[in-house]
């Protein structure tokens, strides 16, 4: 074989290996209400690197995270402006999750952290 037809089939089959594996997600940002009529089901949804902002109003739910983030690709849960949107309670059972900007009201336990609930984030926001 040619020198120049042996290194032309490496390459071709260099890239063929290359190509076919890097395939990946990219993160998306997803809306409430828009994309999802409640938080839990965007929640739900959402993927390492996934944000779910949150638009500002009064929500009667208690968030659970439904899977874990990465501690390259956390999962965030953003309110969508400075006004902050109001939950009824927050329950961690995954790791690398992040709260932003939330009103978490109750009257019991307004903020529970399970087994998995490792590297989670809770940041500008206020407990009633």
């Amino acid at each position: 074989m040619k020198p120049f037809a042996k290194f032309s089939l490496t390459l071709t089959c260099f890239a063929i290996l290359f190509f076919s594996g890097s395939a990946s997600a990219e993160a998306a940002t997803y809306t409430v209400p828009g994309n999802y009529s409640t938080i839990q089901s965007c929640v739900n949804a959402a993927q390492a690197g996934d944000t779910c902002l949150v638009s500002a109003g009064t929500y009667n739910e208690s968030i659970s995270t439904a899977r874990s983030g990465t501690a390259l690709s956390r999962i965030y849960i953003k309110a969508a402006n400075s006004n902050k949107p109001s939950v009824n309670g927050l329950s961690f059972g995954h790791a690398y999750v992040t709260v932003d900007g939330f009103r978490i009201n109750n009257t019991g336990t307004a903020v529970s952290v399970g087994g998995g609930g490792s590297y989670c984030e809770i940041l500008n926001s206020e407990f009633n």
